[in-house]
């Protein structure tokens, strides 16, 4: 039963403990009131009403700290506003802390949504959760600063969403809310150090909507709201969840003329194991129940027919179950309930006998048999006739069709004169033909030979690999053009290759339209821009360098005036080497890398370099990866999609991007010419199997640091 009852339309969004008296409680509402309660034995009163100032326009997610002041996280706005402090005294705002007073905070897209907890915990400090990243307010300082590990010791993640509630030194109760916003109920320490989490308890208000919860340790009691009433859980009384509870199976009767029969009443037992029904009557309906008082009315069932059902169904809130059609044979029927807590109870169970139609009885076989062998004799008579009858026709057809030959053996001499009379017009044309072939072959090897010397022309200003070596000394470069020359290509350049601590490094792998030779024309393109870019004009943010290539290549191609849709996928990663991260921005292209084991990936902006453009400007995005300082190693990739789009295998399909990052998986820990050689052999072995040619042109790069 509610031991408060609110009336009328207004909705209380939040409640909150005073740290100060932990018997007041602080409520507030839709309408930016704020009611102040005292919580005495079972009865609550109403101190106070207090209407806030205009300006504050929300009070989710709000605690007291011990100063009789609350916390409050507001939507971050344009001056980067993330708490306000609020004065109960004074009545009135006292401080705002921003988003420059939380050190360490990794940085977040513009458009991303911010996230922000604010609660007190067992020791009366403030703490702060932002976007999964927790903090505590120093009093001495008057700032916040990162406590990483803080949920650690209660096994709980460290970027879960959550609030404390209870006191542990008292071996009282605290509430957790995970990442999936489900309450948990932590016990205090076990004798090895650990807490034990048990939701059993609170498994009726977590479903039933009741969110908001504060704790009273001094009666160890859980106070539970919802939108019109507040409900109490005590601690101190003890329930057993756990009941064996009986099942019953009520009664079995047919669909179908069910007064033929007389009904069946069963409560958990069998009474008649040898209960026959015809076949006529194979349409049944089992009705069930079970009583638990625990469970508040919430039980559910499961059932199986045994003869019929391949496992047991579902759990279900209904208490009965139809079977129609059901085959001759013996069956058993097994029900089984379960309550709120989830626990099962005794199963009941019925066995019966579906008898045989008469179509499928002996004698309805034998009779079967004697009409079978009858007609299969007269099968065999009319046959014999008709191929008599068919041997006749044949001799007439023979004697009509030799006369017809012999007239067609004439009118065949004629035409072989003819025929000779066309072959020596053919061998005339024959001479002419081979030699127009003779000229085409000699002007395929001419542009065989241009495009030759065109290979050597884009491989020469690829990077070249003894300058990739001074800056990264583990590394590979799998590079396949799928024709002489290549619209993929990739590009290099550090800032400071004499020193591995200074400067940055831009790694870019782009992927150009088309392949051959006028891909290849793209890729030579694309690297000179990057090369005035970043060498001639000092671009060194990912996202700035793909944003102006972008604008580069449809200057170059003349996008703005003409059809030319040309344009490439790009995936850049620049290395901060005095900052220890990386930058990566993409443009359909994908970032995988390895961090202590664990895969990640990042995915390019769904926009291509060049082509066409309907938005007023393309802005690339930039990701940012922080390096471990700590000695451990990160390796990435960066590839284009020759690779994943290959055909292949036993089922002649694509090799696929999951297949590739399974693939990433299993070899990140190899040297990087062990991880280049296993990718050639892989996708070799991938297009022999299904026989088929290279589709694109194959480009990956793999670099640890």
């Amino acid at each position: 039963m509610p031991i408060l009852q609110v009336t009328g339309r207004v909705i209380y969004i939040y409640f909150g403990r005073s740290v100060d008296d932990e018997r007041v409680l602080y409520c507030f509402n839709t309408i930016n009131n704020m009611t102040e309660l005292l919580c005495e034995e079972d009865k609550i009163t109403v101190k106070r009403t207090v209407e806030f100032p205009p300006e504050i326009q929300s009070w989710d997610n709000t605690t007291a700290d011990a100063h009789n002041n609350l916390w409050t996280a507001i939507p971050e706005d344009s001056t980067g506003k993330f708490i306000r402090l609020y004065s109960i005294r004074e009545h009135k705002i006292i401080k705002y802390f921003y988003r420059k007073d939380f050190p360490k905070l990794p940085a977040y897209h513009p458009n991303q949504r911010m996230r922000v907890e604010m609660h007190t915990d067992f020791d009366k400090q403030i703490l702060c959760n932002v976007n999964g990243y927790n903090y505590r307010y120093d009093e001495k300082q008057e700032r916040f600063v990162p406590v990483p590990y803080y949920l650690r010791k209660y096994n709980l993640p460290d970027s879960a969403y959550y609030q404390f509630s209870g006191n542990i030194k008292k071996r009282d109760y605290m509430v957790s809310m995970t990442k999936d916003f489900a309450w948990r109920f932590l016990v205090v320490p076990q004798s090895d150090g650990s807490y034990k989490i048990d939701s059993i308890p609170n498994k009726y208000f977590n479903e039933n909507g009741y969110s908001v919860l504060l704790h009273d340790h001094n009666k160890r009691a859980m106070w539970f709201s919802g939108q019109d009433a507040l409900y109490k859980y005590n601690a101190n009384i003890k329930s057993t969840y756990n009941r064996n509870f009986p099942t019953y199976l009520r009664a079995v009767y047919p669909l179908y003329n069910p007064d033929s029969l007389s009904v069946h009443e069963i409560f958990g037992a069998n009474p008649n194991s040898y209960w026959q029904l015809p076949y006529q009557q194979n349409k049944l309906r089992f009705e069930f129940s079970a009583v638990d008082f625990s469970s508040k009315g919430d039980i559910q069932y499961r059932y199986f027919l045994e003869g019929n059902d391949a496992q047991w169904s579902g759990w279900t809130a209904e208490s009965y179950k139809e079977y129609t059609n059901l085959p001759e044979g013996v069956y058993t029927f097994h029900v089984q309930a379960i309550n709120h807590y989830g626990f099962v109870g005794q199963p009941a169970s019925f066995t019966f006998t579906i008898l045989a139609p008469w179509y499928r009885t002996w004698w309805a076989y034998t009779l079967y048999a004697v009409v079978a062998g009858l007609l299969l004799y007269a099968l065999i008579y009319l046959n014999l006739r008709r191929l008599r009858q068919y041997n006749e026709y044949l001799t007439r057809l023979v004697r009509e069709r030799t006369k017809e030959i012999e007239e067609q053996n004439q009118e065949i001499l004629a035409q072989a004169e003819e025929l000779r009379q066309f072959n020596d017009e053919i061998l005339a044309h024959k001479e002419e033909i081979e030699a127009q072939r003779d000229l085409l072959e000699k002007q395929n090897h001419e542009v065989m030979d241009s495009i030759t010397y065109g290979s050597r022309i884009q491989n020469a200003i690829l990077p070249f690999r003894d300058r990739i070596e001074k800056t990264l000394d583990e590394h590979f470069v799998l590079f396949q053009p799928r024709d002489v020359v290549s619209g993929d290509f990739y590009w290099f350049h550090d800032t400071n290759p004499e020193d591995r601590k200074v400067g940055k490094a831009i790694i870019a792998v782009a992927d150009c339209t088309g392949h051959g030779v006028p891909g290849a024309f793209m890729s030579m393109i694309g690297n000179q821009i990057l090369y005035e870019l970043v060498i001639q004009k000092h671009c060194e943010d990912s996202d700035i360098i793909l944003n102006m290539l972008h604008k580069e290549v449809r200057r170059t191609l003349r996008q703005y005036e003409t059809e030319n849709r040309d344009g490439m996928d790009i995936g850049m990663v620049v290395w901060d080497k005095e900052k220890h991260l990386l930058e990566f921005s993409g443009a359909k292209n994908t970032l995988v890398y390895f961090l202590q084991g664990e895969m990640q990936t990042i995915r390019g902006d769904k926009i291509s370099i060049g082509g066409e453009q309907r938005e007023q400007e393309r802005i690339f995005t930039k990701n940012i990866i922080n390096l471990p300082t700590n000695g451990e190693k990160l390796t990435f990739y960066l590839y284009s999609d020759g690779f994943q789009d290959q055909f292949g295998g036993a089922n002649n399909k694509k090799f696929s991007p999951q297949r590739m990052r399974d693939l990433f998986q299993q070899i990140h820990t190899l040297p990087m010419a062990e991880q280049e050689y296993t990718l050639l052999h892989t996708i070799t072995q991938w297009r022999n199997e299904g026989q088929e040619r290279q589709t694109d042109d194959i480009l990956v790069w793999g670099t640890r640091l």
